[in-house]
Protein backbone atom coordinates (compact mmCIF):
# COMPACT_ATOMS: atom_id res chain seq x y z
CA UNK A 1 0.00 0.00 0.00
CA UNK A 2 1.39 3.28 -0.73
CA UNK A 3 -0.42 6.16 0.93
CA UNK A 4 -1.08 9.47 -1.45
CA UNK A 5 -1.11 12.07 1.46
CA UNK A 6 -1.42 16.20 1.08
CA UNK A 7 -1.47 18.87 3.04
CA UNK A 8 -4.98 19.03 3.76
CA UNK A 9 -4.98 15.49 6.07
CA UNK A 10 -1.43 15.55 7.51
CA UNK A 11 -2.68 14.52 10.84
CA UNK A 12 -4.34 11.41 9.24
CA UNK A 13 -1.34 9.74 7.28
CA UNK A 14 0.26 8.30 10.33
CA UNK A 15 -3.51 6.35 11.00
CA UNK A 16 -3.15 5.34 7.49
CA UNK A 17 -0.40 3.04 7.61
CA UNK A 18 0.21 2.32 11.66
CA UNK A 19 2.77 -0.55 10.71
CA UNK A 20 4.48 0.77 8.08
CA UNK A 21 8.43 0.11 9.12
CA UNK A 22 9.09 2.93 6.42
CA UNK A 23 7.53 5.97 5.29
CA UNK A 24 8.40 7.78 1.77
CA UNK A 25 7.57 11.01 0.23
CA UNK A 26 7.64 12.52 -2.72
CA UNK A 27 6.96 16.32 -3.63
CA UNK A 28 5.96 17.19 -7.51
CA UNK A 29 7.48 20.59 -7.63
CA UNK A 30 7.29 22.96 -10.88
CA UNK A 31 9.44 22.39 -14.01
CA UNK A 32 12.16 20.60 -12.48
CA UNK A 33 12.63 22.24 -9.44
CA UNK A 34 11.70 22.14 -6.35
CA UNK A 35 8.35 24.10 -4.75
CA UNK A 36 8.53 25.58 -1.34
CA UNK A 37 4.43 25.11 -1.05
CA UNK A 38 5.91 21.00 -1.67
CA UNK A 39 8.22 21.10 1.11
CA UNK A 40 6.05 22.71 4.06
CA UNK A 41 3.14 19.99 2.88
CA UNK A 42 5.56 17.31 3.06
CA UNK A 43 7.18 19.15 7.01
CA UNK A 44 3.00 19.13 7.69
CA UNK A 45 2.75 15.14 7.00
CA UNK A 46 6.10 14.15 8.72
CA UNK A 47 5.31 16.69 11.86
CA UNK A 48 2.48 14.71 12.47
CA UNK A 49 4.00 11.18 11.51
CA UNK A 50 6.28 12.40 14.37
CA UNK A 51 3.76 13.87 17.06
CA UNK A 52 1.62 10.41 16.09
CA UNK A 53 4.79 7.70 16.19
CA UNK A 54 4.81 5.05 19.06
CA UNK A 55 8.56 4.09 18.16
CA UNK A 56 10.80 6.30 17.81
CA UNK A 57 11.30 8.21 14.40
CA UNK A 58 14.65 8.40 12.23
CA UNK A 59 14.58 11.55 10.03
CA UNK A 60 16.71 12.19 7.38
CA UNK A 61 17.91 16.07 7.01
CA UNK A 62 15.78 16.92 4.14
CA UNK A 63 12.33 15.33 6.52
CA UNK A 64 14.38 17.99 9.82
CA UNK A 65 14.51 20.94 6.81
CA UNK A 66 10.90 20.42 6.31
CA UNK A 67 9.54 20.28 9.49
CA UNK A 68 11.51 23.39 10.06
CA UNK A 69 10.09 25.04 7.33
CA UNK A 70 6.51 23.73 8.33
CA UNK A 71 6.23 24.90 11.65
CA UNK A 72 8.07 28.64 10.69
CA UNK A 73 5.29 29.15 8.32
CA UNK A 74 2.57 28.18 10.25
CA UNK A 75 3.73 30.58 13.48
CA UNK A 76 3.83 33.06 10.45
CA UNK A 77 7.71 33.17 10.09
CA UNK A 78 7.57 32.23 6.19
CA UNK A 79 5.67 34.34 3.88
CA UNK A 80 4.98 31.78 0.48
CA UNK A 81 3.94 34.75 -0.93
CA UNK A 82 7.42 35.75 -2.16
CA UNK A 83 7.83 32.30 -3.58
CA UNK A 84 7.69 30.74 -7.96
CA UNK A 85 5.43 28.61 -7.36
CA UNK A 86 3.09 29.96 -4.89
CA UNK A 87 2.60 33.19 -7.12
CA UNK A 88 2.04 31.34 -9.90
CA UNK A 89 -0.74 29.60 -9.13
CA UNK A 90 -2.56 33.25 -7.81
CA UNK A 91 -1.58 34.58 -11.36
CA UNK A 92 -3.39 31.45 -12.81
CA UNK A 93 -6.49 32.03 -10.76
CA UNK A 94 -6.17 29.66 -8.20
CA UNK A 95 -6.09 31.85 -5.26
CA UNK A 96 -9.47 29.54 -3.79
CA UNK A 97 -7.53 26.26 -4.19
CA UNK A 98 -4.31 27.49 -2.29
CA UNK A 99 -5.98 28.25 0.39
CA UNK A 100 -7.50 25.49 0.64
CA UNK A 101 -4.36 23.00 0.73
CA UNK A 102 -3.14 25.21 3.12
CA UNK A 103 -5.78 24.72 5.35
CA UNK A 104 -4.83 21.27 7.63
CA UNK A 105 -7.35 18.17 8.60
CA UNK A 106 -9.92 19.27 6.76
CA UNK A 107 -10.49 15.48 5.51
CA UNK A 108 -9.58 12.11 6.98
CA UNK A 109 -9.19 10.92 4.10
CA UNK A 110 -5.61 9.46 2.80
CA UNK A 111 -5.71 8.75 -0.77
CA UNK A 112 -3.82 5.05 -1.69
CA UNK A 113 -2.01 4.28 -4.33
CA UNK A 114 -2.68 0.07 -5.06
CA UNK A 115 -2.60 -1.78 -8.85
CA UNK A 116 -2.07 1.64 -10.74
CA UNK A 117 -4.83 3.54 -9.21
CA UNK A 118 -5.28 6.33 -6.42
CA UNK A 119 -8.29 5.85 -4.74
Amino acid sequence: MVAVPSSVEPRHVPRSSPNAPSISGSCAGTDGAISADDLIAAGAIADAVCREATVAVEATDIVKVCCMLYVDWAEGRADLSATFHYARLVRLGFTEDVRFCFTPDVTDVVPVYENGIIR
